[in-house]
């Protein structure tokens, strides 16, 4: 299955290709781990539209639908910066300016927009959607509709098998999310180890080094604590 983004003056979302082993997609999603709790080691890697990419290792914690926090690393593996989303609210900190920008979790895409570097333009989309990532589509039917339409699907099977989400704003604007190289658990529900999140800015990329699945993760986890960083509120203002 291809995602496919095209460069222009305006990029335009191409329609996923399929093959003709496509399955029902609601029943193949219902067959992922719906986990409490996940701890990992990563790579995240991201492409804009303008050529522009990168890749990071970082660290993920993830309590979804509501709790999710990313660490970017650096060579020695202390903490660079981190996105954190909890309790509704956003923490975003630019290691380059040793800033943290606070706010409503609703507006991290306003942010995101105002910042105007290539990651946080491709980002926009994942940080405000993240969710879905996760999410069965019975979640998505209690948490996500009528604002948003979702469109299902599976392809391939075994070790070839991808499982993916066309979602549609009600403003038009289009995103593909895909999950693959999955691994079967004893009981036979799934867990992707690579995550791909396909949207008009761009394209990101995660790959699960190692992870864990603990039943919860500590409370501390998604209290920001980040030294040496100063804090800035963000408001629907941008100010």
């Amino acid at each position: 299955m291809a995602l496919l983004l095209t460069a222009c003056s305006k990029p335009e979302l191409k329609p996923l290709q399929v093959e003709n082993d496509v399955v029902s997609g609601r029943l193949a999603w219902a067959q992922l781990l719906e986990f409490t709790a996940m701890q990992a080691d990563a790579i995240l890697s991201w492409r804009a539209t303008s050529g522009k990419r990168g890749k990071y290792k970082v660290r993920l914690f993830i309590e979804p639908p509501e709790k999710l926090k990313i660490q970017w690393l650096t060579p020695w593996g202390s903490v660079a910066g981190q996105v954190l989303i909890t309790d509704k609210q956003f923490w975003f900190s630019n290691a380059r300016q040793k800033l943290t920008w606070h706010g409503k979790s609703t507006d991290i895409d306003k942010l995101l927009q105002a910042q105007g570097e290539g990651f946080q333009i491709v980002a926009t989309q994942f940080f405000k959607f993240w969710p879905l990532l996760f999410s069965s589509p019975a979640d998505d039917d209690n948490n996500f509709r009528p604002d948003i339409h979702i469109e299902y699907l599976a392809v391939g099977s075994g070790d070839d098998l991808s499982l993916a989400k066309t979602v549609i704003s009600i403003a038009g604007d289009e995103m593909h999310l895909r999950l693959f190289d999955f691994e079967e658990l004893s009981d036979k529900t799934l867990i992707p180890l690579a995550f791909e999140v396909l949207s008009h800015g761009g394209q990101i990329g995660i790959e699960l080094r190692k992870y864990t699945l603990p039943l919860d993760l500590p409370a501390a986890t998604f209290i920001y604590s980040l030294e040496n960083f100063n804090l800035r509120d963000f408001y629907n203002s941008g100010r």
